[in-house]
């Protein structure tokens, strides 16, 4: 379970990195805490 947490989170970093965003300006977006998004 651990290495799909991990995959996921390298896959949502390599999207959000394509797309400009920050992690805050994601978490804004998602309606979820940087602390979330950083998890």
């Amino acid at each position: 379970m651990a290495d799909l947490r991990i995959r996921f989170g390298r896959l949502v970093a390599a999207h959000r990195k394509r797309l400009g965003l920050t992690q805050e300006v994601l978490a804004e977006r998602a309606g979820i805490s940087t602390d979330m998004v950083s998890m």
